[in-house]
């Protein structure tokens, strides 16, 4: 099942968090078990991913038992390591230019540490099921 969730600008954070939790929390409540369900994304759709399973941890409730993530944008601030060392690989690709446009319509300034918008920054439980994270060679966020 694929989740038709609202994308930014039209929706900002938490909308399409919301909307995937959402999905998840009814699948199980209609009997699927949560090993049986699975979540993928790709780039933003990626760190969705990531932040519904943390969420789904942080509130309670049973996480999906597959997460895979294919270059997912785990941290939509400039601040993260990998886009440091990378920045000045390619001129033409700027944080201020192409990255901040986008991370500014899903999500106010303050809240883009948050790990439900980064989930680079969340705390994982021991429990919580180990991702496949496949990405390009050179990945800058």
């Amino acid at each position: 099942m694929a989740v038709a969730y609202a994308k930014a600008p039209e929706v900002k954070w938490p909308g399409a968090l919301d909307q995937v939790t959402s999905v998840i929390k009814a699948l199980m409540a209609n009997g699927y078990q949560s090993r049986s369900l699975g979540l993928l994304g790709d780039s933003s759709g990626g760190a969705l991913a990531a932040a519904a399973a943390l969420k789904l941890q942080d509130t309670g409730a049973a996480v999906p038992g597959a997460i895979v993530l294919l270059s997912p944008w785990a941290d939509i601030s400039e601040a993260g390591d990998t886009y440091q060392t990378l920045k000045n690989a390619d001129v033409r690709f700027t944080y201020s230019r192409v990255l901040k446009p986008s991370a500014d319509a899903y999500v106010d300034a303050v809240n883009q540490k948050s790990p439900y918008v980064s989930p680079v920054y969340g705390k994982y439980s021991q429990d919580h099921p180990q991702p496949l994270s496949r990405a390009a060679p050179k990945r800058y966020f």
